[in-house]
C-alpha cells in the first residue's frame, strides 16, 4: 500500500530484521530495483552481511549523533584504513566499523568502556568533518545534477488512478475478510440461533385466534428491530478502529477515502445480505406467514433493504465518532427516533400533528408498513364474530386501524433504497470532511531563501549535510515506540543507514 501512490522518497526501518540471509538479500535486491526506477530509498539496516552492504549506493555510519562516514560501500574499508584501523581479512566491514564505533554500554558493560573508545569516537567525528570539507564529492551523487531528477521531482498527490486504488483496496479488504472466517461463522450462528428462537416463540401462529394477529404484528416488528441492531452494532464496534488506520494512510497520501469506502462497501455487501436471507428462510415458514411464494420474496427483499439501511446508519454514526465506546452510546440514541415512529408503538392518527410528520423520516415506518401490507392485504378472518371482540374481520380493516391503508409496497421499497443511498453518501461526506487538509504535503528544498538554505539553523528549513539542493523532504511522524537496538536511528546510538 505504501508504494501505491508511487512515492519519490521511501523510508524503511530495518527491513531485513528477523529474516534469514537469503530472504534479507532478496528484500534488498527488491529495494535496489525500486531505486533504479527513479525513487530515493533510505533504510536503516541491522547487521548486514558483506554482500548486502555492497548493494547499497551510499552508506552513512553515525556515532554520538554525528556522521563518521558517508559514501560508497567500496570506499569504507579504505577510509578507515587511512585512519589507522585496517579491517581484518575475512571480516565483515560493517561489523568491524560498528565495533570501532562502540563507546557506551549498559550496566556493568558501561564501566568496561575505556577512555580510548571515547577518544576514538571523537577522532572519527573530527576526521570526517575535515575529510568532508576537502572531499565534498563523496557526499554528492556520482552522476552530478542529472542524478537528482528522481529526488527533485514533485511527489504527485495520487500517482495511482482511482480505479487502481479501488482495485487494490478491494483485494486487501477481501483478503482481510477471508482471513477471519470465524467472524463469518459467528454471524451465521447468531442469525440461525435468533431465527430459531423467534420462530419457536411464534411457531405456526393462528391468525384466526383472538391474539394471533397481534402476535404476527409483534413478530414482524421484532424481526425488524433485530435486523437493525445486528448490522448497526456490528459496524459501530469495528469501523471506528479501522477508521484510524484509514485516516493515517490517507494522511500519508496513499489513496482516496472514496476509493476505500466504495471498496469496503462492495466487499461487505454479501455479508450484509446473508443474514436477512438466512433469517427469512427460517422465520417466515416457522411463524406461518402467508404461504405464497411471491409474498415470501417481497418479505425477503424488504427485510434485506432494511438491514442494508441499518448498516448504512451504523456507518454514518461511526464516521462521526473516534472510539467504540462513544459509538456504543450514540448508536442506540440515533436509532430511537426511527424506532418510535415505526408504526408499532405509535399511530400517526393519534399523536400530535406537530410531530406526526416524523414518521415519513423513519425507515422503520416504511419497512414495517410494507411487511404488514404484504402479510394482511386482502386477508379475511371468518372466525371473527361479535363474541370474540375485539377482533378484525379482514386484514384491510387492521391496516386502516394502523394507518397503513395507503401503503405501496414497491413505492416504499424504493424509499428504502433512497434511505440506504442517503446514509451511505452522508457517511462518505463526513469521512471526506474529517480527512480534508490532513494530507502532509512534501516540502521542496530550494537553493537560498528561507526554506532550504544550506547552513541554516535547525528548524529554519536547513538542508541536511550531503542532501542535494532541490531534494523533496517528506515530513515524518515522530516514533512513539521505544528505541530499537543500537543499529537503529534513535538518539545518539550507533547507526548504519544505507540508501540509493
Amino acid at each position: 500500500v505504501e508504494l501505491l501512490h508511487n512515492p519519490a522518497v521511501l523510508f524503511l526501518d530495518e527491513p531485513t530484521s528477523g529474516l534469514d540471509s537469503f530472504t534479507a538479500e532478496s528484500v534488498v535486491v527488491t529495494l535496489r530495483g525500486l531505486a533504479k526506477t527513479g525513487r530515493t530509498v533510505v533504510a536503516t539496516i541491522h547487521q548486514p552481511s558483506s554482500d548486502i552492504l555492497q548493494m547499497f549506493g551510499r552508506l552513512i555510519f553515525m556515532c554520538k549523533g554525528s556522521v563518521v562516514y558517508h559514501g560508497k560501500p567500496s570506499r569504507l574499508v579504505r577510509y578507515f584504513a587511512r585512519l589507522g584501523y585496517q579491517c581484518p581479512k575475512y571480516t565483515n566491514p560493517a561489523d568491524y566499523v560498528m565495533k570501532l564505533l562502540r563507546t557506551e554500554g549498559v550496566g556493568k558493560e558501561a564501566r568496561l568502556v575505556s577512555d580510548d573508545s571515547e577518544r576514538r569516537a571523537q577522532l572519527f567525528i573530527k576526521k570526517w568533518k575535515t575529510f568532508e570539507q576537502k572531499h565534498q564529492e563523496l557526499t554528492q551523487p556520482t552522476n552530478g545534477a542529472g542524478s537528482t531528477d528522481a529526488a527533485t521531482r514533485e511527489v504527485p498527490h495520487y500517482s495511482a488512478s482511482w480505479m487502481v486504488q479501488f482495485g487494490q483496496l478491494f483485494i486487501r479488504a477481501a483478503r482481510c475478510m477471508l482471513r477471519e472466517p470465524m467472524l463469518t461463522e459467528i454471524r451465521v450462528a447468531q442469525t440461525v440461533v435468533l431465527a430459531l428462537f423467534v420462530g419457536l416463540v411464534f411457531l405456526q401462529t393462528n391468525m384466526d385466534s383472538p391474539g394471533g394477529v397481534a402476535m404476527i404484528e409483534g413478530a414482524i416488528f421484532f424481526t425488524l428491530v433485530n435486523m437493525c441492531m445486528m448490522p448497526l452494532m456490528g459496524i459501530v464496534l469495528s469501523f471506528p478502529l479501522e477508521k484510524a488506520i484509514v485516516m493515517r494512510e490517507k494522511q500519508n497520501g496513499m489513496y482516496k477515502v472514496s476509493a476505500y469506502y466504495v471498496a469496503k462497501s462492495v466487499v461487505e455487501l454479501p455479508h450484509q445480505v446473508l443474514s436477512p436471507i438466512l433469517y427469512s428462510l427460517m422465520f417466515y415458514w416457522m411463524v406461518g406467514l402467508s404461504v405464497n411464494a411471491g409474498k415470501f420474496w417481497i418479505f425477503l427483499a424488504i427485510l434485506t433493504e432494511h438491514s442494508l439501511v441499518s448498516q448504512a446508519l451504523g456507518m454514518l454514526v461511526s464516521s462521526f465518532v473516534d472510539s467504540v465506546g462513544v459509538g456504543m452510546a450514540v448508536a442506540p440514541i440515533s436509532m430511537l427516533p426511527f424506532l418510535i415512529f415505526g408504526g408499532f408503538f405509535t399511530n400517526s392518527g393519534a399523536i400530535r400533528p406537530w410531530i406526526a410528520w416524523f414518521k415519513w423520516c423513519s425507515f422503520f415506518y416504511y419497512s414495517f408498513s410494507a411487511l404488514m401490507v404484504n402479510q394482511f392485504a386482502g386477508v379475511e378472518f371468518p372466525n371473527c364474530t361479535e363474541e370474540k371482540q375485539p377482533c378484525f374481520k379482514s386484514g384491510n380493516q387492521l391496516l386502516a386501524t394502523l394507518d397503513f391503508q395507503g401503503t405501496s409496497i414497491w413505492g416504499w421499497a424504493l424509499v428504502l433504497v433512497a434511505f440506504w443511498l442517503a446514509f451511505k453518501v452522508l457517511a462518505l461526506i463526513v469521512l471526506l470532511y474529517r480527512s480534508r487538509n490532513k494530507t502532509r504535503k512534501p516540502t521542496r528544498l530550494l537553493p537560498g531563501g528561507k526554506k532550504g538554505k544550506p547552513g541554516a539553523k535547525p528548524g529554519a528549513g536547513a538542508v541536511p549535510p550531503g542532501v542535494p539542493v532541490g531534494t523533496v523532504m517528506v515530513p515524518m511522524v515522530p516514533p512513539v515506540y521505544p528505541c530499537p537496538p543500537p543499529m537503529a536511528v534513535c538518539g545518539t546510538t550507533k547507526t548504519t543507514m544505507g540508501y540509493w
